[in-house]
């Protein structure tokens, strides 16, 4: 984690913009090649805390293959505040790497994370 005292978020996307012909082929194997993905990343580190960024990309890095699925669906920002979200259907249950996902960050990244149910329109009416 020193590196992060060394890059901060300016030094990240200086390095994020230096590493973007190099890793071309990598991020072909990870569907990351569109100008769209490409934006997402530079917005993330603009948004999201070097150290954090630093520990998911650990996260991920020390187990790829298991790792890269189940994140939630949103990331919320607001100011200065983060969190994740993941939208869930009411009474239905979580899959395996959802749950592994929760799981790891509760231990190790300490995002904030919220759960939505989202309860479908007849379910709606009975409940009001």
């Amino acid at each position: 984690m020193d590196y992060v005292l060394i890059f901060g978020a300016e030094g990240l996307a200086q390095l994020f913009d230096r590493w973007l012909g190099p890793s071309e082929k990598l991020r072909q194997y990870l569907a990351a090649l569109g100008n769209e993905q490409i934006e997402i990343a530079r917005q993330l580190i603009n948004i999201v805390p070097s150290d954090r960024i630093l520990a998911i990309l650990q996260y991920l890095i020390e187990d790829y293959s298991h790792r890269r699925a189940g994140w939630p669906d949103l990331l919320v920002h607001r100011e200065n505040e983060i969190m994740f979200a993941e939208v869930h259907a009411a009474g239905t249950k979580l899959g395996e790497n959802k749950e592994r996902w929760i799981r790891d960050n509760y231990e190790r990244l300490h995002f904030e994370l919220r759960l939505v149910n989202v309860l479908k329109s007849e379910d709606r009416r009975s409940a009001a």
